[in-house]
């Protein structure tokens, strides 16, 4: 792989002179350009994005941080940003950045533009100082109303369906938005004067589908399930095949946030879908107008839930 030595040589200049020619910084004579230009083709010369940025003080990569990349919920968000990102001529540096540490200092070392995280990420970061600019994805107070509205709505749809008995499966969650959906369920069974049980489920990824398993056969008359998680749907779905309960006919599933494994699952999960392309775009937006330090004048997107019904319920 060619140098920028290599460059400067072939060229016949210095290497400073190489510098002020890819960085547009300085006079050089306009036959040296040229010069240099055709030693970067010959030698398919490309420079280091890092040190350039360096270099300028400024840089087009920013970086994503998850805690799960493998979690459905985050892949089709994760491409939104992506494809947004790249039409603002930005890059973007996927970090899962489950049970490691140190990689704000290495990101901000390595001049990063600016940071998207996840809110389990911020919490995370117990009060670490993040110098550059930064996003959390879908943050605003208002957004938790949305996730007390779509258990609201989970409940009724489940009620219209002929359901008798839910569950809701709480996962441990002290997220405000999970709380408030919780807090849905509650007020929504309460309402409607349905009988309910809540099941403490705390996930892991190599026991979440025999707790399923394990609750079904100690509740059996459960017709219905109410979850915040389309990973955890998708578990009581494989475990209602397991024990033969056939869904949608004997048990009825709703989740919350609408990943595309929830297509792919048979019978196909309901779900109460979030707008992960207008989540994905307001975020991208957001951050860039931070980065540049101007106003975000885009236009407010819709980020209402939307109800998308599939084969778990009738």
């Amino acid at each position: 792989m060619a140098t920028i030595r290599d460059v400067a040589k072939l060229a016949g200049v210095s290497v400073a002179t190489v510098s002020r020619v890819l960085n547009e910084k300085g006079y050089v004579h306009e036959d040296t350009v040229k010069q240099v230009k055709k030693a970067i083709e010959e030698l398919q010369y490309k420079p280091n994005a890092v040190a350039k940025a360096l270099f300028k003080k400024s840089s087009t990569m920013i970086a994503l941080l998850v805690s799960n990349i493998q979690d459905p919920a985050c892949l089709s968000l994760l491409t939104v940003i992506e494809e947004e990102a790249y039409k603002e001529g930005y890059q973007i540096v996927i970090c899962n950045v489950k049970h490691k540490s140190g990689y704000m200092d290495v990101l901000e070392q390595n001049n990063i533009a600016g940071i998207l995280m996840t809110r389990d990420v911020y919490e995370g970061l117990q009060k670490e100082r993040v110098s550059v600019p930064f996003v959390i994805i879908d943050s605003s107070e208002e957004r938790a109303s949305q996730y007390y509205n779509g258990a609201i709505q989970a409940v009724s749809l489940l009620e219209e369906k002929g359901c008798h008995f839910l569950a809701y499966i709480h996962e441990g969650s002290s997220h405000e938005a999970m709380e408030e959906h919780f807090s849905g369920f509650l007020d929504a069974v309460w309402e409607k004067n349905i009988s309910y049980r809540v099941i403490e489920m705390y996930r892991s990824e190599a026991d979440s589908e025999q707790i399923a398993t394990e609750v079904l056969q100690k509740h059996p008359y459960i017709d219905g399930i109410v979850t915040c998680s389309d990973t955890t749907g998708i578990d009581f779905i494989r475990a209602a095949q397991k024990l033969h309960i056939s869904i949608p006919e004997y048990l009825q599933v709703i989740s919350l946030n609408g990943a595309v494994q929830g297509e792919w699952s048979t019978p196909s999960l309901t779900t109460i879908a979030q707008p992960i392309t207008s989540i994905g775009k307001a975020a991208i937006q957001k951050l860039i107008a931070k980065i540049k330090k101007v106003e975000d004048n885009h236009e407010i997107m819709n980020l209402d839930f939307v109800l998308v019904e599939r084969g778990s319920t009738k």
